[in-house]
């Protein structure tokens, strides 16, 4: 904090951030190699610290992830990941 002309202003602090593999509410999509029984994508998501990852097809991985949107999901790509939809 500090006084200009008899005012109070708040300096700004940098927030931290503790990096985790968990990020709740978000989920992504990627393009597979060499996919599960002909299944292309894969989708991933975090909710409620649990992870699930399932193999999908192109269509499924479409209609999945515009639900997670409705759903209020954040789509994240991290390194690796194809940016998919």
């Amino acid at each position: 904090m500090k006084f200009c002309q008899n005012t109070l202003v708040m300096e700004q602090e940098t927030p931290t951030v503790k990096l985790t593999r968990h990020f709740n509410k978000t989920f992504s999509v990627k393009k597979e190699e060499k996919g599960y029984k002909g299944l292309e994508y894969s989708i991933e998501w975090d909710f409620d610290k649990e992870q699930t990852r399932i193999p999908i097809s192109t269509h499924g991985a479409t209609k999945l992830a515009d639900t997670f949107r409705k759903l209020g999901f954040t789509q994240i790509h991290p390194k690796g990941y194809n940016k998919f939809i």
